[in-house]
């Protein structure tokens, strides 16, 4: 019984990392079809969502963040600042969206920030919103690099809660004995609260 559990926990974990590798290659190669039709913000949207299921040292991962980036880069040196702002922010919000217990590639992300803190700031000034550079820059930086992520014991409790939950359940329709039951009770409580506290 233990060995067939752990076989399906495996087993369950291979599907979900082949079905991420698979739509991370699907939607880099719909990202490359757009990229070279010149339609770059559609093209973003598909390197956006590679990055949306992060793999850890997934070649496809790389790939789109080097195309966005590229992409910003390219509008930035050509002074169309609200474009390269767009290719900068997709970036930064598609790896902060698959933040989990770290955030994925957090240097380039410091890196972003910096970059979208000066352009944000040139625009205010273009705009008229803002004298001074430096002040405004400030202000910028300061909103992008405040954390406002959930905390991670409790992001760590809800996860490992959930799972509990999830087993006692399948061992209470398995062994049909009510120890499971509360358990799963106890279990489910437990991830409601760590979600509300996180």
């Amino acid at each position: 019984m233990k060995k067939f559990l752990l076989i399906s926990i495996f087993l369950v974990f291979l599907l979900i990392f082949l079905r991420l590798l698979s739509d991370e290659k699907s939607y880099l190669y719909k990202g490359l079809k757009f990229l070279n039709k010149g339609k770059y913000s559609c093209a973003s949207v598909y390197f956006e969502r590679v990055l949306f299921n992060y793999i850890p040292f997934s070649k496809y991962v790389k790939i789109s963040k080097n195309k966005l980036l590229k992409l910003a880069e390219e509008f930035e040196s050509k002074g169309e600042l609200y474009k390269a702002l767009y290719f900068y922010e997709t970036l930064r919000s598609a790896f902060y969206q698959a933040r989990s217990f770290y955030l994925p590639e957090s240097e380039v992300i410091f890196k972003i920030d910096e970059k979208i803190a000066k352009i944000k700031s040139k625009i205010l000034i273009k705009d008229g919103l803002s004298k001074d550079f430096k002040e405004s820059y400030k202000k910028q930086i300061f909103l992008l690099k405040e954390d406002l992520a959930p905390s991670n014991f409790w992001s760590f409790i809800a996860t490992v809660s959930r799972f509990c939950w999830i087993a006692c359940i399948v061992f209470l329709i398995l062994r049909k004995k009510i120890k499971f039951t509360y358990f799963a009770l106890l279990f489910y409580f437990l991830w409601i609260l760590a979600l509300t506290i996180a």
